[in-house]
C-alpha cells in the first residue's frame, strides 16, 4: 500500500516567540504532533495498522508488527523526508539559511526569553530607503531578561529612543549576532536605554545613526538614570554618523567596558569616530 501524506489540522498564525513558548525543545514538539495524529491510538504510517508496540530502546519510535516497519511521528509529515531513497527519522529543521522579514512591524520582547538562530536565521525589519517604513527589529521591555544567539538582525530603522536593530531597556546578551545596514537618530546598531547589554563574539557594522552609531549607551542624561554596556570580544566595524560617537557614543552616568581583544575601528564621525 502507497503511504500516504498526513495533514495536520490548520491552527492560528503565530509568531516565532509564541513557537518558543510552545515548543522549547523537541520533545515537546513531538508529543504535541502525536497528539493531533495519534489522538485515537497509534497508526503506522505505511500501513495504516494498529498492531504496533513502542520500541523500548529507540525513544519515539514505534514498530508496526503487520508491515515490520519502524516509524516515528515525523514519517509521513514535512518534517520527513528521504535520503537516498530512505526515511531520514531525525530532522534539523534550520538545515538552511532562513530569512525571517518583518515588514515594517517590530518584534516586542516583554517576556525572558532565548532565542537561537543557530548563525542561520536573519531578521530583516524591511525599512529601506526606498520605502517610508520606520520599525526597529526588537525591542527589550523594562525587566525583562533575553538572549539573543546567532543571528544577523537588519533593515531596522529607530524612531524615539532610538535603537534601528534594537532597543534595549532591560538585560540583555547579544552573542554571535551580526547587527549590520541599521539607521536610528541614536544607536543605529542598539541603543541601550536605561539598560544592562552584553555583546559576546559579535560584529555591530555598516549602521547609521546622528550619533552612537553602532551602539548609543545611555538616556540623554536629563531623564536620570544610566546605562551599562560590556563589549567582550566583538567588532564594532565601519558605522558613520554625522556627529560623535561613530563606534560607541557613551552617556554621562553610564558605564562602558570593552575587553578581551574586542576591535573599534574603521567607524566615521565628526568627532570622537571610534569611542
Amino acid at each position: 500500500m502507497a503511504r500516504k501524506e498526513r495533514e495536520i489540522p490548520k491552527a492560528k498564525t503565530l509568531s516565532l516567540f509564541d513557537l518558543q513558548r510552545m515548543f522549547p525543545d523537541e520533545q515537546s514538539a513531538i508529543d504535541y504532533l502525536a497528539g493531533i495524529l495519534w489522538k485515537n491510538g497509534v497508526v503506522c504510517p505505511y500501513c495504516e495498522g494498529k498492531n504496533v508496540k513502542e520500541r523500548k530502546k529507540r525513544k519515539n519510535y514505534h514498530h508496526c508488527n503487520d508491515c515490520n516497519k519502524d516509524f516515528t511521528i515525523r514519517v509521513g509529515t514535512i518534517v520527513n523526508y528521504k535520503e537516498n531513497g530512505k526515511d531520514v527519522e531525525s530532522v534539523d529543521i534550520v538545515s538552511k539559511d532562513i530569512i525571517i522579514k518583518l515588514d515594517g512591524k517590530q518584534l516586542d520582547i516583554k517576556n525572558d526569553i532565548t532565542i537561537d538562530g543557530g548563525g542561520r536565521v536573519t531578521i530583516d525589519a524591511g525599512c529601506t530607503p526606498s520605502n517610508d517604513r520606520v520599525s526597529r527589529v526588537f525591542e527589550i521591555a523594562a525587566g525583562v531578561t533575553a538572549e539573543l544567539k546567532g543571528l544577523t538582525i537588519t533593515g531596522g530603522k529607530g524612531t524615539e529612543l532610538g535603537g534601528g536593530g534594537i532597543l534595549n531597556s532591560g538585560t540583555l546578551t547579544i552573542e554571535k549576532c551580526n547587527i549590520t545596514q541599521n539607521t536610528a537618530n541614536q544607536g543605529g546598531g542598539i541603543s541601550n536605554w536605561r539598560g544592562t547589554l552584553t555583546v559576546i563574539n559579535s560584529e555591530i557594522s555598516n549602521n547609521e545613526a546622528y550619533y552612537g552609531c553602532g551602539i548609543y549607551n545611555g538616556d540623554n542624561t536629563s531623564y536620570g538614570g544610566g546605562s551599562t554596556a560590556t563589549i567582550i570580544n566583538s567588532k564594532i566595524l565601519r558605522n558613520t554618523t554625522a556627529s560623535s560617537g561613530g563606534g560607541i557614543y557613551n552617556d554621562t552616568d553610564s558605564s562602558l567596558s570593552i575587553m578581551n581583544g574586542s576591535e573599534i575601528s574603521g567607524n566615521k564621525a565628526t568627532q570622537h569616530r571610534q569611542v
